[in-house]
């Protein structure tokens, strides 16, 4: 392997030598510049250099013919820097402003901070870096293993997309997405909505586990993250649990909430919402409201059934879950299609008795009987 230019320039300490050898490369190479810096592992300036002093003077213009000094102008004795050493070894001040007051006071001279500094470099406590917290990759996926036991929650604004807005102001699209990310395997569902309400949440919440409860996903112990926006919690006053808190307990799993200031934590889901945004929002004209949702429809089934992602070596998402669920099949990502809400739908924690007709047809009840009432009905799972 041929030693780099500057190598060799360090290991002869002769300027003129190492650029004879330079222009015995570039000689062999028929003057090629090009390939003699990547065989001398240099730049083209520096051959191109080498060529113009050999050019102009021939062999004799290649010595060193700096004027700079030798020696750094701030270069001290030896004899010097051994008594700072010294001193400084022996004495008790260790912070460099007070020692160089000691050190000039006692010998009566006026060295500069930074001599001390460049003299004392090697025997200064050095102060330990500041930790910087690296997060694990993927630490869940490591944790957890098994798909569809921890999922992530988020709300994404859409009117903030350059490309995506024009057209959601002139078609009428829906403002925000809701999606639902199994951070193991990476399936992910969504949903839309034209005003980021409780009761959105709530009913893209109740669809959504509705559907795991079709397939028979097992939900015992799972959990489901969110943020701590008021779509999702509610009043902060409020001492009774938020509909989301209580609807994931019913169905065996738990509500967790990132702590303040640590978005992070949502990671998944925000990693898919600015994939999604560049592959999707970026990207695609829509004619009509339904030719978005066609599409973002499709999206979603490429994403999950075709494409490959690093983070699950390069499988999909269906493949990753089909691996702990050898019974799953296309079904179960085709039959939740993204809808989108108006706004205005009623909190399904407020339907009445037998008028739950889009969870009757998903094959769960989810309701309280009467808004004043804070029981929950149990689960009434008809197969």
């Amino acid at each position: 392997m041929e030693i780099s230019y500057y190598d060799y320039l360090r290991d002869v300490g002769s300027v003129y030598i190492a650029r004879n050898r330079v222009l015995d490369c570039l000689k062999k190479n028929e003057w090629n510049m090009l390939r003699t810096a990547r065989e001398m592992k240099t730049t083209r300036d520096t051959v191109r250099l080498i060529r113009g002093l050999f050019q102009a003077g021939g062999a004799g213009s290649l010595e060193d013919r700096r004027k700079g000094p030798k020696v750094p102008h701030n270069k001290i004795e030896p004899q010097v820097e051994k008594l700072i050493k010294d001193e400084y070894d022996q004495g008790s001040i260790k912070t460099l402003t007070n020692f160089r007051k000691f050190f000039n006071n006692k010998y009566q001279i006026s060295y500069s901070y930074k001599v001390f500094r460049r003299v004392l470099k090697d025997k200064r406590k050095k102060r330990k870096p500041k930790r910087i917290k690296k997060h694990k990759k993927a630490y869940w996926r490591e944790k957890i293993k098994i798909p569809f036991k921890f999922w992530q929650f988020d709300p994404k604004y859409l009117d903030d997309i350059e490309y995506f807005y024009p057209q959601m102001v002139n078609l009428n699209l829906p403002r925000y997405q809701l999606g639902f990310r199994d951070v193991v395997s990476g399936t992910t569902f969504i949903s839309y909505t034209y005003s980021l309400s409780k009761s959105v949440v709530e009913n893209s919440l109740v669809r959504f586990l509705a559907h795991l409860t079709k397939f028979d996903i097992p939900l015992n112990n799972f959990i489901i993250q969110t943020d701590n926006g008021g779509e999702i919690i509610g009043s902060t006053v409020k001492k009774d649990l938020p509909f989301f808190t209580k609807a994931v307990s019913l169905f065996g799993g738990e509500h967790r909430r990132i702590p303040k200031g640590a978005c992070w934590k949502q990671g998944y889901i925000e990693s898919y919402n600015h994939t999604c945004e560049l592959d999707f929002y970026q990207v695609e004209d829509f004619k009509s409201l339904k030719d978005f949702i066609e599409k973002a429809f499709t999206y979603q089934l490429v994403y999950n059934l075709l494409r490959c992602q690093d983070g699950l070596n390069d499988k999909t998402p269906f493949e990753t879950a089909r691996k702990y669920y050898p019974n799953l099949n296309e079904k179960f990502f085709i039959d939740l299609p993204p809808i989108i809400y108006k706004g205005d739908e009623p909190s399904p924690a407020y339907l009445p008795a037998g008028k739950a007709g889009f969870l009757e047809e998903k094959g769960v009840d989810l309701f309280r009987v009467e808004p004043t009432k804070t029981t929950l009905f149990p689960i009434a799972c008809h197969h």
